[in-house]
């Protein structure tokens, strides 16, 4: 939840300055600027709409991705385990031939 208020954040941050830039870097005869801005500002927001909503969908699909290599892994979690044991088994055997 915190990548897709982190880029909604940085998302609407950009169209806040791309907005700042274009009103105050351009000369000011142009009375015709501040409409055309606001059209640019209105698009911009329909951009971001459609970005986050994609968003949305590459964030269920890394979870997806994350569900399905966790039940990937199980078996060679259940190998790595059972190793793990054999290799105790046998250092206590061989403690116990020194003995």
């Amino acid at each position: 939840m915190s990548f897709i208020a982190g880029f909604i954040l940085g998302s609407i941050s950009g169209v806040a300055a791309e907005y700042y830039q274009s009103t105050y870097a351009t000369p000011k005869h142009n009375n015709n600027n501040i409409i055309n801005n606001i059209k640019d500002l209105k698009s911009d927001f329909t951009n971001l709409k459609d970005q986050s909503s994609v968003a949305v969908k590459a964030i269920s699909g890394i979870k997806d991705d994350v569900v399905n290599y966790t039940e990937d892994i199980k078996p060679d979690v259940a190998d790595l385990k059972e190793s793990v044991a054999e290799l105790q088994d046998n250092l206590e055997k061989m403690q116990n031939i020194n003995k």
